[in-house]
């Protein structure tokens, strides 16, 4: 059996499938790709704030089409656990090289390959994943917490899922 994929073209259609293609990946990740070497060459926003901006932006894609994006994948709210199960299929799905450790929580993304060749790539673009990331781990669960532990663009991207205290 293939790979599912998934994807929401510019029209709004949602698209499934195994292997759709690249062109099919989804707002999660097309988004930030396009929007990053826009807003970083902005000369009033410059790569903090630029980075700054687009970890919002990828943070509110994550939360509000999480539903969207873990529909065919068969996820649901659930458990740390269950979040980087989800996590791992989603990047696998986006044809990243993965590799997850289910006893420390932690997954190993060998790079970004909507990233890989821009010439401008910096840093700051790695803040629109994380804030994806951490916008899709706020919408499955607010006892979820994600941590990038390392990250940039043409770099491995080592996240630790776990479970977030609350209350007192």
């Amino acid at each position: 059996m293939g790979q599912r994929r998934f994807g929401i073209t510019e029209d709004g259609q949602r698209v499934t499938g195994e292997y759709p293609g690249s062109d099919v990946v989804g707002p999660a990740f097309d988004v930030p790709g396009n929007l990053r070497p826009r807003l970083v060459r902005i000369p009033c926003f410059g790569e903090r704030e630029g980075g700054r901006l687009l970890h919002t932006t990828g943070r509110l894609i994550g939360m509000q089409f999480f539903d969207d994006i873990a529909g065919p994948f068969g996820a649901t709210r659930g458990s740390p656990e269950d979040f980087a199960s989800f996590l791992s299929d989603l990047l696998e799905a986006a044809g990243e090289d993965v590799a997850i450790d289910k006893a420390k929580g932690e997954i190993r993304q060998s790079g970004w390959k909507l990233m890989a060749g821009l010439s401008d790539a910096t840093p700051g673009c790695g803040e629109a994943l994380r804030g994806l990331v951490e916008g899709l781990a706020a919408a499955f669960g607010r006892h979820v917490a994600v941590d990038l532990m390392a990250g940039a663009p043409g770099a491995a991207f080592d996240w630790r899922i776990s479970a977030r205290r609350i209350g007192r």
